[in-house]
C-alpha cells in the first residue's frame, strides 16, 4: 500500500534547508547558514503558516546576531514577533520577546531590553514554563546588577532561587545562592549574606 502524505515538496524541502542552515550556524559558518536560512524562507512564504514563516525569520535574525549585526538582527526578530502575533504562538512570542529584550541590552538600551523581558515573561508565565522564566529573571538581575539596582536584583534573584528550585535545577540553585549573596554583600548585609554564599560552594 501507498502512504499517503499531504506534505508538499516545498514543505520537505524547507525544513531541510532549515536543518543545514541552522547546523551551519552552530558550526559557526554564518554565510553558509544565512544561504540556506533565506531559501527555507523563501519556500515556507509559498507554502506555510504565519508561525512557520516566523520561525525563519527568527533563525536568520540569530544568525545575524552571532555576527554582531544586531541591527539586521532587531529587523529579523520584529518581523519574527508580528508572524508569531499573526500564527498565535505563544512559544514563538516568548523567544522573540527575549531575543529582542537581549539586542537592546547588548546594545546598552536597558530600559528597553527589561521592557521586552517583562513582555517575555508574561508569555512564559501562561505557558507555565518555568526553566524559560528562570533564564530571564537571571536576564533581568543581571540588568538591574549592573544599573546597581539592587533591590531590583536581589527580587529577581529569589526568583530565580524559587523556578531553579522548582525544575531541581542545580548549577541554577547555586547560581541563586551566590546571586542573592552576592548582591546582600553589596548592600553591606555581610551577616545576611554568609547563609547564601555558603549554600553556593
Amino acid at each position: 500500500n501507498r502512504i499517503l502524505t499531504t506534505e508538499s515538496t516545498d514543505s520537505i524541502r524547507s525544513r531541510v534547508h532549515n536543518r543545514i542552515g541552522v547546523a551551519f550556524d552552530i558550526k559557526g559558518e554564518v554565510d553558509s547558514a544565512l544561504k540556506h536560512l533565506r531559501k527555507t524562507l523563501e519556500l515556507r512564504k509559498k507554502c506555510c503558516g504565519a508561525s512557520f514563516i516566523g520561525n525563519t525569520y527568527q533563525n536568520i535574525g540569530i544568525s545575524y546576531y552571532f555576527q554582531g549585526e544586531y541591527d539586521s538582527a532587531l529587523v529579523y526578530y520584529l518581523r519574527a514577533l508580528d508572524l508569531h502575533e499573526q500564527g498565535e504562538s505563544l512559544k514563538g512570542q516568548s523567544m522573540d520577546f527575549n531575543n529582542i529584550g537581549l539586542i537592546y541590552r547588548t546594545q546598552g538600551q536597558y530600559e528597553k531590553a527589561k521592557e521586552y523581558y517583562h513582555r517575555s515573561i508574561s508569555v512564559k508565565r501562561a505557558l507555565n514554563d518555568k526553566p524559560a522564566l528562570l533564564k530571564t529573571y537571571s536576564n533581568l538581575s543581571a540588568i538591574s546588577q549592573y544599573l546597581d539596582e539592587l533591590d531590583s536584583a536581589l527580587y529577581y534573584s529569589e526568583l530565580i532561587l524559587i523556578y531553579a528550585l522548582q525544575v531541581s535545577d542545580t548549577a541554577e540553585i547555586a547560581t541563586a545562592y551566590d546571586g542573592i549573596g552576592g548582591i546582600l554583600y553589596r548592600q553591606k548585609e555581610y551577616k545576611k549574606s554568609i547563609p547564601y554564599l555558603e549554600k553556593a560552594v
